[in-house]
């Protein structure tokens, strides 16, 4: 059996009249583009997890290095003009693929943080270099279709790890893989560029087609953070993991479609640009309200606009010189990036810090330069040379490809490890996840998994879990654990977004939860800003509880109320204390004196401020002293060397409690603390 890379050289070596065209001018760039996702997906997290939580750098270091690496990209044209379009093109594509390779065999994510910029920044020149290289050719003309395709495989290749980028992941299976894509791509290359008509003439464009490259920038944030986003399809939808999979890849398929058909239209008429536009506007419009609607409308009109930009820049042109094309297409590419990059970090950054405006506006603000550059893209668009016959059908049968990728993806979660029906006594852990993150900046799930099954919990409250946001890596951490924990039950309460907040994970039967707000400022100073809910302002500092009626079988309930309190800032002075309290107080009205009760989380409080008092005086046992727990268990924060108490477990005064422990390892920067309650 030939390996992947091997197949893939042997088919690019083939004539023409073996192999019936060469798909170089496919693999090459979408392998390229997908191995591109995958550095920015890899850049912007180790960003907050090792320059900002390991090293500490204020949110401006974080914006001046993430900026500073797009803005590289606009030294793209003068090394183009020192090597030429052809050599940039193999650097740039060989450099990509073998920073990606290197990085799957790298576990250091120090490292990682200062390697992926450089693979970005190669990322970045790769787009204009293809361009310049192909411009007027075949090859030029198909890249918005290829551009396509490495979107979609880079998803399928995220939804087959359910979520979890493989990247994070060094064994067998993941070296293997991506050996044997980096090897399909360095074939692609040389196939590519072993036809003649790949630069051999260089030829100009139209002078004002090429800033029109600004508009992709804005469509890659709309892709990111929506449309490839299994997470949010599944949360914002309210679908099971593998039907959200399910349904990106066959949304992927359509835009694909499109893309084709774009390729096949000398110059699309107006009222089919007005379709587009009008689709986009729709999809923009519903994108929390009709997540699937959104979905499908969104990716067809993105990837038809997408791709008639592409093939506008990539058509040749009569005036403008070869070095003034060179300048114009790094530019504007360059500067789309940069904007995706602004977009990325002013969103997120909307959960940090008061923004004068409500960062989801961003989202549909997105589709407005898209939206010009596809206007621009018709006007300036000529008629080119059509596509027809097997190369529509080979990107078509690509896309049927991708999308079995959910057959393989996610399989349902198994049943419960344990024979339901015992009752108490039960196992209760309280984690806090750090983003999936551990101490040294590496997103260690499975760490986190040994840990939880170390704990022997069957029950598990989770905080700071990311359900697709980009700046953790677009994982779907708590569908992840459920399937990886074999917990079916889950319920999850968002706090400062619909895809970040705390969770409970059990075992057993949820018959019941919920989700409630917290006070988002002090009532006594401050007054409360309303909380978002798909639409309108929030307070960067929401927060919620989670709550969950569990069945232990033999007639047995427990309640599991779970929260994470506002977080401990450096000089905020009393203001933090006392809108815990606040908090506390709405969580002891959620308690009521009930029976059979866990409320459980990262308090962010020491055992002697007043939120942890009021807890302890209203009649909520703490858990480390009513089991007796060893002192090596108390302090929980941080893992690597534990110097604070910030997360308890309280229970109702009917419960009893034994077996107080302490996670051990680092796969968080807090320990989760578990105890055995019973009645």
């Amino acid at each position: 059996m030939r390996r992947p890379a091997d197949l893939a050289s042997h088919v690019a070596a083939l004539p023409r009249g073996v192999a019936g065209f060469d798909l170089s001018w496919l693999a090459l760039p979408a392998l390229t583009v997908t191995f591109g996702l995958q550095l920015l997906r890899l850049m912007v997290p180790t960003i907050l997890s090792v320059e900002r939580d390991r090293l500490g750098a204020p949110v401006p270091a974080l914006a001046l290095f993430a900026f500073g690496v797009m803005l590289l990209g606009f030294l793209g044209a003068p090394l183009e003009r020192v090597l030429g379009s052809r050599r940039l093109l193999a650097v740039t594509a060989a450099g990509v693929g073998l920073v990606r390779l290197a990085l799957q065999l790298i576990p250091d994510a120090m490292v990682r943080w200062l390697v992926a910029p450089l693979g970005v920044v190669l990322f970045v020149w790769f787009v204009p270099a293809y361009l310049g290289a192909t411009r007027g050719t075949k090859a030029g003309h198909r890249f918005g279709v290829a551009l396509l395709v490495g979107l979609a495989l880079d998803t399928a290749l995220q939804g087959l790890f359910m979520s979890w980028d493989y990247a994070w992941r060094i064994d067998a299976v993941t070296v293997a893989l991506a050996l044997a894509l980096a090897g399909g791509q360095l074939a692609a290359l040389r196939g590519l560029l072993a036809d003649r008509a790949v630069a051999a003439r260089p030829s100009g464009a139209a002078p004002w087609a090429l800033p029109l490259l600004v508009g992709v920038g804005p469509a890659l944030f709309l892709e990111a953070l929506v449309l490839q986003n299994i997470g949010w399809q599944a949360v914002i939808g309210h679908r099971t993991e593998a039907r959200a999979f399910l349904l990106v890849m066959v949304a992927n398929l359509a835009g694909i479609a499109a893309g084709a058909a774009v390729t096949a239209t000398r110059r699309p008429p107006w009222p089919v640009i007005a379709a587009q536009l009008l689709g986009l506007g729709i999809a923009v419009a519903q994108l929390r309200e009709r997540p699937l609607v959104a979905l499908l409308l969104g990716q067809v009109n993105v990837a038809a606009l997408l791709v008639m930009i592409v093939c506008c820049a990539a058509s040749p042109g009569d005036r403008p010189t070869v070095r003034s094309v060179s300048a114009r297409t790094h530019a504007s590419w360059a500067l789309g990036m940069l904007l995706f990059m602004l977009l990325v970090f002013v969103y997120y950054v909307g959960f940090q810090r008061v923004l004068p405006f409500d960062n989801q506006a961003l989202l549909p603000a997105a589709a407005v330069p898209l939206a010009m550059a596809g206007i621009g893209a018709r006007l300036a668009m000529r008629p080119a040379v059509l596509e027809r016959g097997r190369v529509l059908q080979a990107t078509i049968a690509l896309g049927l490809v991708l999308l079995v990728a959910p057959a393989g993806g996610w399989s349902p979660a198994r049943s419960p490890m344990h024979a339901p029906g015992r009752g108490f006594p039960v196992r209760v852990l309280s984690y806090n996840l750090h983003f999936g993150y551990d101490v040294a900046g590496w997103s260690d799930l499975e760490a986190v998994a040994h840990a939880v099954e170390g704990s022997g919990a069957e029950v598990v409250a989770v905080q700071e879990v990311s359900r697709g946001w980009y700046v953790d890596g677009a994982t779907d951490m708590l569908a992840w654990l459920r399937h990886r924990l074999h917990m079916p039950y889950a319920a999850f309460g968002a706090a400062a977004d619909a895809l970040w907040g705390s969770a409970i994970l059990s075992r057993q039967p949820i018959l019941a939860s919920g989700v409630e707000p917290l006070p988002s400022e002090d009532p006594l100073r401050h007054e409360s800003l309303p909380r978002r809910q798909g639409a309108g302002w929030a307070h960067v500092d929401q927060r919620s509880y989670v709550w969950a009626r569990i069945d232990l079988g033999g007639g047995q309930t427990v309640r599991v109320i779970a929260t994470h309190l506002h977080h401990i800032d450096r000089g905020e002075g009393d203001d933090g204390s006392l809108l815990r309290l606040a908090q506390a107080r709405r969580l002891l009205a959620a308690w009521d004196h009930g029976v059979a009760t866990v409320v459980m989380g990262d308090f962010n409080a020491h055992p002697d401020w007043p939120e942890i008092t009021l807890m302890r005086r209203s009649g909520l046992q703490d858990a480390w002293v009513a089991a007796g727990g060893p002192p090596a268990a108390e302090l929980t924060h941080p893992s690597d060397h534990p110097a604070e108490r910030v997360d308890y477990i309280w229970l109702s005064p009917d419960l009893r409690a034994g077996d107080f422990s302490a996670t051990t390892g680092t796969a968080s920067d807090h320990r989760g603390i578990a105890v055995t309650i019973s009645r």
